[in-house]
């Protein structure tokens, strides 16, 4: 300790000596403590003295010697991460940090060694390629591993740099527009197996968000397994894809819990039950197909397994690596993808001028459903918009992704940061923030178009990446943009939506477990005419 530290320190071991010498037994020679005539004292006694100094000297550490001393935060979020993990388990997460960085800037201390940020920049610092480190800052391992089952090899979640971009390769090539333009056909069927079911049950509210998730859960199984699952059809993979909230919730605490001994054992004390028994029915559904696929014959079906079998060597996977990497990504595809959806939705039956104007311009460009393909539902500018504005009011991740500065130290936000401080972007708080965009609030989808009204200049447009950024960027980003467009366009094409009554808080204070936890989101849904042309 030097000189400084022990300048700073002084005052504070002085006036706990003092204080300690009202037992008695302890006395005081110029500011330092020392026992006189001490009687025995038991091992609880001892035990008890010796945990609350370290405390105390943790707690003037954590506070005035610490390398983040000076960055902004409150006090006790210097000393402890558990009011940062409890907002993960509770699902208050983004709110929770949306609130810290609206009281202290964008840059926040959240934990003793956990830096927050909803500085634009940091985007690039964090994530993005540096010098030294062309995939970004590494991946935290704890927080990762946790979405992993340990009897696996590595996936893409936290695989090594060099493994990362073989999976990646693979991925993002099975997602890509080229392989959905060759699904065409089945991904069709399904989106009109979906309307057709609306159609059918129009006189009914429906829980849109179920629908979307069970449309978006068939495509995406179709695309990795090459199998039709029919939810619309069939009730024997229903309990799968209804428990795909489970696996999700339940990861959310393992991420929180891991920084402790009895992790463990907090994670299973702090998910409820019948969260944990999602979380198993989703294992066991994914894990039986995976088994069930990987026995079956590579019959020329281009699915994603099968790409993974006939890539070169270079980016060839084994099986392990497929039964590693699948599970995620089956949720990965299809609950981002309802997310988006449903949060586009609910902010269009809250928003009746910008429904009616996406309406319009889709019913403009279309007469009949047969023409809503792939190649044309990109050329809509407001629909673009609408897309762009929902991902940043309600982003389809809302969940920060934790690095750890490499190293001795790296620059982030123009500040230096020590090597093996934990740092992120709060996705949630910076695309709310009044410092990055005007009225952040509300949905105005305005704001994405050319020419827009001279109040958006103040938006700061590098602030938004609601896929990441860098190597790391979502590889799934292809598929959740054209499913959203398909089924939105199909959607409003062939109905006149109206929000049911209770639904109309839909939007409130939503729980946050890596994705929106969703309630049913009731809408009534009225058929207008179309031509089969």
């Amino acid at each position: 300790m030097n000189a400084t530290e022990q300048s700073l320190l002084l005052p504070f071991l002085t006036s706990f000596s003092e204080g300690a010498a009202l037992l008695g037994n302890v006395k005081v020679l110029k500011g330092i403590p020392y026992v006189e005539d001490r009687p025995y004292l038991g091992w609880p006694s001892i035990l008890g003295f010796t945990i609350a100094c370290y405390y105390v000297i943790y707690t003037l550490y954590a506070l005035y010697l610490h390398p983040l001393r000076k960055y902004p935060g409150p006090w006790h979020l210097a000393v402890t991460n558990l009011p940062n993990r409890w907002s993960t388990i509770s699902g208050n997460s983004s709110y929770w940090l949306y609130d810290l960085h609206e009281q202290y800037g964008p840059i926040v201390r959240v934990a003793p060694n956990e830096i927050s940020y909803s500085d634009p920049q940091a985007w690039q610092d964090i994530y993005g390629p540096q010098p030294n480190q062309r995939l970004g800052m590494p991946k935290d391992p704890k927080f990762f591993s946790s979405f992993e089952d340990k009897k696996t090899a590595a996936s893409i979640i936290t695989s090594q740099p060099k493994d990362y971009m073989r999976m990646r390769h693979i991925y993002s090539y099975g997602f890509s527009k080229q392989v959905m333009q060759a699904k065409e056909p089945m991904i069709q069927g399904i989106i009109d197996r979906a309307m057709e079911a609306l159609r059918q049950t129009h006189q009914q509210p429906q829980d849109i968000v179920q629908i979307f998730r069970a449309t978006d859960f068939s495509i995406v199984t179709e695309i990795v397994f090459g199998k039709a699952y029919h939810i619309f059809d069939r009730t024997t993979y229903q309990p799968w894809f209804k428990s795909l909230m489970g696996w999700i919730r339940s990861t959310a605490v393992i991420t929180a819990t891991t920084d402790y001994r009895l992790g463990k054992l907090a994670a299973w004390l702090f998910t409820p039950r019948d969260v944990m028994k999602q979380r198993n029915v989703y294992l066991k559904y994914v894990n039986g197909e995976i088994e069930e696929r990987l026995g079956e014959s590579n019959d020329g079906r281009k699915d994603v397994v099968q790409l993974m079998f006939e890539t070169t060597d270079q980016h060839q996977l084994a099986e392990s690596d497929i039964r590693a990497n699948l599970p995620f990504m089956v949720i990965a595809a299809s609950e981002t993808t309802t997310t988006l959806m449903s949060g586009m939705i609910a902010h269009l039956l809250n928003s009746p001028d910008a429904l009616r104007q996406l309406t319009a311009e889709v019913r403009e460009r279309f007469r009949s459903p047969s023409e809503i393909t792939i190649a044309t539902v990109n050329n809509l500018p407001f629909l673009n918009a609408c897309v762009n504005e929902a991902l940043r009011v309600y982003p389809a991740a809302p969940t920060q992704l934790p690095r750890v500065v490499p190293g001795v130290g790296a620059t982030v936000c123009n500040r230096w940061v020590p090597g093996g401080t934990k740092v992120y972007v709060a996705p949630y708080a910076t695309f709310r923030s009044a410092e990055n965009f005007y009225q952040p609030d509300a949905f105005l989808p305005q704001r994405w178009l050319p020419g827009n009204d001279e109040s958006f200049d103040v938006d700061k447009k590098n602030a938004w990446r609601p896929f990441g950024l860098g190597a790391h960027e979502c590889p799934g980003q292809v598929i959740t943009n054209l499913i959203t467009r398909l089924i939105m366009c199909k959607l409003l094409l062939s109905f006149d939506l109206e929000l049911c009554a209770n639904s109309r808080d839909w939007l409130a204070k939503q729980p946050v477990w890596i994705v929106w936890d969703k309630p049913e989101l009731l809408v009534k849904a009225r058929p207008v005419a179309t031509t089969t042309a």
